[in-house]
């Protein structure tokens, strides 16, 4: 299949992130499992065979790493045609398929260099956790949402820690680049789309479970899957958003909603939350110094009245 008969299929991705939990029992896609970024996932290679056949991403060391580790092993497809009725697998022989035939001609490779920022964020995250590579990028700059244009980043990071996340944001103001943190990254908001540095939480996945005081303390790239197939082993259920939606993420919105709790969905929810600043500062919810994030301003408020009168 060439590779704009494979965009068809392609461009039909919805961004969920399904493809990253198992929600069939069926496995993982392995490569995905072992190298984190999103471009290792099907998700991921589905949108670099958008951008190829668009001419929008060049071929790297990198791409053709991403296409030799696809094991084309069938669990994407049985995950996408019980959600969707499409088949990934046709997609990633296409890839693979054009990578090789590229490299047989001996096309050129283009070396994607390291500049000062990369390596800053490298010192904090690892090297294999931070890169620039157009194959990695593409994979999160866009979503499905028709309102939202293509953004294309200009780093990706992945932290471990919140400490990461701090000093990750630390050298984004030191160079002034814009920064996004991303969860699953579908939102129709265009939310978890930026210019910048995309801070990919995927690799923050820590739960610990006190099934005594029904409690659940999780970093922000655990999924509602990931916290539920946990809770299970405890005999519980954690009701927080549909399956691959990040907890945090999903948590937190509603407490900024008075209809979530008119309506009663997070009604009987109490969080707290550690959360880093625009500015690498950290503060939690609960503490006695916390930034009171319902607060409005008088002279706004004012305002707002007399616009309504």
């Amino acid at each position: 299949m060439e590779l704009k008969e494979a965009k068809c299929i392609a461009e039909r991705c919805t961004h969920y992130g399904m493809c990253k939990i198992d929600f069939l029992a069926t496995g993982i896609c392995p490569s995905g499992v072992k190298s984190k970024y999103v471009s290792y996932y099907p998700q991921g290679r589905m949108e670099i065979v958008n951008a190829l056949a668009d001419g929008i991403i060049p071929v790297t060391e990198r791409l053709v790493d991403i296409a030799r580790t696809c094991t084309l092993c069938g669990i994407c497809d049985k995950q996408c045609y019980f959600l969707m009725e499409l088949r990934p697998m046709k997609v990633m022989e296409a890839l693979k398929e054009y990578i090789e035939s590229y490299l047989r001609e001996n096309k050129p490779i283009e070396k994607v260099e390291e500049d000062q920022v990369l390596r800053d964020l490298r010192k904090v995250v690892g090297y294999e956790w931070a890169t620039n590579d157009p194959a990695i990028l593409v994979a999160y700059s866009r979503d499905t949402s028709p309102m939202w244009p293509r953004r294309m980043p200009k780093y990706i990071v992945m932290p471990q820690s919140t400490q990461e996340v701090i000093e990750t944001i630390r050298i984004a103001n030191k160079y002034k680049v814009p920064f996004v943190p991303r969860g699953t990254g579908q939102n129709y908001w265009g939310l978890a789309l930026g210019e910048g540095i995309i801070i990919d939480l995927g690799r923050m996945k820590k739960i610990d479970i006190d099934h005594e005081n029904w409690t659940a303390t999780v970093q922000a790239g655990v999924t509602a899957f990931d916290l539920q197939k946990e809770a299970a082993n405890y005999g519980m259920m954690a009701n927080v958003a549909e399956p691959a939606a990040c907890v945090c993420a999903n948590t937190l919105q509603p407490m900024f909603s008075t209809f979530a709790y008119s309506f009663g969905f997070a009604g009987e929810t109490v969080a707290d939350a550690e959360i880093v600043t625009f500015d690498g500062k950290l503060f939690r919810l609960n503490g006695k110094d916390t930034p009171n994030l319902f607060n409005f301003s008088r002279p706004l408020l004012a305002s707002f009245l007399l616009l309504l009168e």
